[in-house]
């Protein structure tokens, strides 16, 4: 599935399959500008500064969270039924 230029181990495809669809390729190296492969003295790959630090730095907030389970904040939702089919109803021709 992965095209042939990507490179296996520094690169990431991210699909969503829904209404509609999204493919995203995440693509992490060390530099862009100059094509470098490995950072310099570092033996860890580029993914790992990306991802798992990332992780690390959450380690704190999850300790100083009192025990349970969190919901997520997100806002009430208000919808309203698709009304295109109702437009051409409003409007009364003279």
């Amino acid at each position: 599935m992965r095209p042939e230029h990507l490179e296996p181990d520094n690169t990431y495809i991210v699909t969503i399959e829904g209404r509609p669809s999204t493919r995203t390729v995440l693509s992490i190296r060390p530099s862009y500008l100059t094509e470098t492969k490995e950072m310099e003295n570092e033996p860890a790959a580029p993914a790992y500064f990306t991802f798992a630090v990332t992780i690390l730095q959450a380690v704190p907030v999850v300790v100083a969270a009192p025990p349970g389970f969190k919901s997520p904040d997100i806002p009430v939702v208000h919808w309203k039924k698709d009304q295109r089919k109702n437009v051409g109803r409003c409007y009364t021709e003279y």
